[in-house]
């Protein structure tokens, strides 16, 4: 019987973006897809729909989550993600 090499991805670091300020929220991606360090993540707008500030990423990895309504309140999460680290490993 031959060996297989398993590959998995586990999150090592979580970062959690919360809200400066009561906003309206504009994420620039989904949940569960990728992102790349630098990144910005979405816009933080007030009504008028002028950006007011942009929050990019620190690390790479994927979006775990993030608020789905426009409307946001300060010190509340506005978006999770976490850094991504593939390893693998020999199945029988």
């Amino acid at each position: 019987m031959e060996d297989q090499l398993v590959l998995h991805q586990i999150i090592t670091s979580a970062f959690y973006e919360e809200v400066p300020e009561d906003r309206c929220w504009y994420p620039r991606r989904e949940t569960g897809e990728g992102i790349c360090r630098r990144e910005t993540l979405g816009e933080i707008r007030d009504i008028f729909r002028t950006i007011l500030t942009q929050p990019y990423a620190k690390v790479s990895g994927v979006i775990l989550y993030q608020t789905a309504s426009l409307g946001i309140e300060k010190g509340t999460p506005m978006v999770a993600y976490g850094k991504l680290v593939n390893y693998g490993k020999r199945k029988r």
